[in-house]
């Protein structure tokens, strides 16, 4: 690297801090006003740096009519009717839009869930919520996916991850290859099917089935347990993201399409959902009875 020729100027700066001209290092002979210079630089960054954090700051505080959304694994509020009545038996619906697609909800009150099998008879159209639940294996005809009743299995299968267990009345859904509501389901006279994995502690879970329908799916949301049907055709995929989107914390598929169900609502009237068509002796239906008179 060639030497820097001293200029008169460079004589005059030095002359003006009052000193003589140093004799060290190449590094100690770079003019002052560089220094200066860069520390200006650097000191100019640095409250670039502070205001625009505290734009940031200022941006993220919440307006008043701002809507403020909860994290999936948040508190939240019960969705529905919130009522001290615990006596009144019924489904509630609620028509709703979330991430731009329309919905409805079916919330038990004051229910308790379990399973039936079969075209429904006239004990099981008494309940006051039903959908059907398990899918049906297309070669055999027989139930898709372990599933008890009553404590008794009546089909084994772990090919779709998603299940639903209840026990003692208290209904679980889950995603798991294995677990120990089964065996529980088996030993105490519950309930367990499996179906299509949704929404695993608030996280989509992704299915490759790619087709578009209306669909439905069981859902867990801080505690609360319900239906949610979509109104229009959609993929298993969207339908998770959606599902997420309204806060569900865990959710599996329950049949859709045009599956026949119903629901009794808080005046007593009974409306249908789907197309009552029983085509197959294995349709099975998680039905939901009026919590003071179903007997376990």
């Amino acid at each position: 690297m060639s030497k820097r020729n001293i200029t008169e100027d460079d004589d005059n700066v030095f002359r003006l801090i009052g000193g003589s001209r140093p004799k060290t290092s190449h590094a100690s002979k770079r003019p002052i006003w560089g220094a200066i210079a860069i520390g200006s630089i650097l000191i100019a960054i640095c409250i670039a740096i502070a205001a625009l954090q505290e734009e940031k700051t200022a941006d993220e505080e919440p307006g008043l009519f701002e809507s403020q959304s909860q994290s999936p694994n948040g508190a939240r509020a019960f969705l529905g009717q919130n009522t001290d009545d615990t006596t009144a038996a019924y489904a509630e619906t609620i028509d709703t839009v979330v991430s731009q697609t329309e919905l409805t909800i079916y919330i038990p009150h004051n229910l308790t869930p379990a399973l039936s099998v079969g075209a429904p008879d006239d004990e099981t159209r008494k309940a006051i919520m039903a959908f059907q639940a398990a899918d049906i294996r297309a070669d055999n005809l027989q139930i898709l996916g372990s599933f008890i009743l009553n404590g008794k299995v009546l089909a084994q299968g772990t090919s779709k991850t998603g299940f639903c267990a209840i026990i003692d009345g208290e209904l679980s859904v889950g995603v798991a290859d294995d677990t120990q509501l089964f065996d529980r389901a088996k030993e105490q006279n519950g309930f367990f099917f499996r179906q299509y994995p949704l929404v695993d502690n608030g996280v989509a879970v992704h299915n490759n089935l790619t087709s578009q329908t209306t669909r439905k799916a069981l859902c867990d949301r801080a505690g609360q347990s319900f239906v949610v049907a979509t109104k229009c055709d959609m993929s298993l995929n969207d339908f998770s993201k959606v599902l997420v989107a309204l806060g569900v914390d865990n959710a599996i598929y329950l049949v859709g399409s045009t599956a026949y169900g119903w629901y009794v609502d808080k005046n007593g009237e009974r409306t249908g959902v789907g197309l009552e068509q029983h085509k197959y002796d294995n349709e099975s239906y998680i039905v939901w009875w009026p919590t003071s008179t179903y007997a376990k």
